[in-house]
């Protein structure tokens, strides 16, 4: 029997013989080393590549089968590895009506039985899907906040609170349900807690629920991909989340609240006796309160002799151990500096001691790299201290901008420049520096509570729908 190949009509497998791996070139070399235009290669040939571990091996298996007239053993073996375009080839070319009609009856049989198991699950779906769907409408509806630390003290605590009572206020038929780690929380004390750290006054107690969590990148990307609507607090992390989650007509940037109105009934005016700067920050290290200190202490070494001596205040909360530790360092490397004297540290005050202390600082401070928005920043300048803030994220991108074309305040990046930011702020007269401060706080209006109440219920109306 005679039988030769046709490269261009055979199966892109049959490239093997003119692109060999390691794996498959043994037994092609042993195929083509047998090879005769009048002879088959031996029986023991064909079984070890029809067994290769290579998909591509086997099917050259199966094509010389079928080169060799053995339809049958080729329209097995194309069926063993789901190569169905090939089985269908080798019947046609066989005009055996019988092993066509057979090779047709096992695929209607297999599509047959992938159809019934397919439609069974669709329907097991379907009716699990109506059981959840039903059994959730008859529960009472609500909506979850998760927040990893309730008692932070910060910015982000913040936010959580006034998040809720917009729910609270817009759909007062909702429960609000907050999800924290912090294990001594409950519903009284965080309720408590939004009136006297922030002045957020709730509706009423939102349920508490104690979780611990673990966060994984990708997680994080695909859960975000999955979301109706997403909520951003400046255009530095909408950049971050339309390339992490990819949902750009999703995302809606909601600045977060800060307590303009309060702040803004401060005077402007400050006393020049005592120049201060206050840092309202957490005593944490991203927050970068050494450098603070340092430029600080720069500063005032290079005042003149008959200049008033200024006072830095740390204003911030602790919350372990790690952060107390980082608080009394703070005060000892204050003493290393030979300012001691020149600055005061606030511990977990009250929202009343914040806005008496911000009513009488010059400037405020802030340092933390990257920081995605910096409310600390607006309530600086809603009280009238001139901000001196990181040259990055929110506070470059968003906050310390230009108000009808006049300075708001001054960006830096290290030590150097943060002093001589402060230089330039005890230096400045005071016409000059109340005018900087006026438009300071003219920009903060742009962040205020109310505004973000307004702004947050019209993003989450569509998604909550209306109260019935």
């Amino acid at each position: 029997m005679t039988f030769s190949f046709d490269i261009a009509k055979s199966p892109i497998a049959i490239y093997c013989f003119l692109h060999c791996t390691e794996i498959s070139f043994p037994p092609l070399f042993m195929l083509l080393s047998l090879w005769s235009p009048i002879h088959k290669p031996p029986r023991h040939v064909f079984e070890q590549i029809e067994k290769h571990e290579l998909l591509e091996m086997r099917r050259v298996a199966s094509y010389i089968y079928k080169k060799a007239g053995r339809w049958k053993q080729s329209i097995v073996l194309s069926k063993k590895d789901n190569v169905y375009k090939d089985a269908m080839e080798t019947a046609s070319e066989s005009g055996d009506r019988e092993l066509a009609d057979k090779l047709l009856v096992y695929f209607i049989e297999q599509v047959l039985i992938w159809t019934l198991i397919s439609t069974v699950c669709a329907l097991i779906l379907k009716l699990v899907s109506v059981a959840i769907i039903g059994g959730r409408r008859k529960r009472e509806r609500a909506v979850g906040f998760f927040h990893p630390y309730t008692n932070d003290g910060g910015g982000g605590e913040r936010v959580l609170w006034c998040a809720v009572k917009a729910v609270q206020e817009d759909r007062p038929d909702l429960h609000c349900a907050v999800f924290t780690g912090d294990h001594d929380a409950s519903p009284e004390s965080l309720m408590a807690r939004a009136l006297e750290r922030f002045g957020v006054k709730l509706l009423y107690p939102p349920k508490c629920k104690v979780i611990y969590y673990m966060f994984f990148g990708w997680m994080y990307g695909f859960v975000g991909s999955c979301a109706h609507l997403a909520m951003v607090n400046s255009s530095w992390t909408q950049s971050h989340i339309e390339k992490l989650w990819g949902i750009p007509d999703l995302i809606k940037r909601i600045y977060p609240p800060c307590d303009t109105s309060g702040l803004q009934v401060l005077p402007l005016e400050r006393p020049v006796r005592s120049p201060t700067i206050i840092s309202v920050a957490q005593f944490r290290p991203e927050k970068a309160h050494t450098l603070q200190l340092e430029a600080f202490s720069i500063a005032v070494r290079q005042l003149d002799a008959d200049m008033p001596r200024p006072k830095l205040q740390f204003v911030g909360s602790c919350r372990n151990e790690a952060d107390e530790e980082r608080l009394q360092n703070l005060k000892r490397l204050a003493t290393e500096l030979k300012v001691e004297e020149d600055v005061e540290f606030y511990k977990n005050v009250m929202y009343s001691d914040l806005m008496r202390l911000l009513g009488g600082a010059v400037a405020g401070i802030h340092s933390m790299i990257d920081e995605h928005f910096g409310i600390s920043v607006v309530e600086y300048m809603a009280a009238g201290a001139i901000p001196i803030a990181h040259n990055s994220a929110g506070p470059k991108m968003d906050i310390v901008l230009e108000e009808d074309g006049q300075q708001t305040g001054f960006l830096a990046q290290n030590v150097e420049e943060y002093a001589d930011a402060i230089l330039k702020i005890f230096k400045m007269p005071e016409t000059e520096r109340v005018k900087m401060a006026a438009a300071a706080r003219r920009r903060a209006g742009r962040f205020s509570e109310q505004r973000f109440y307004e702004d947050f219920k019209a993003a989450v109306r569509p998604i909550l729908g209306n109260s019935s």
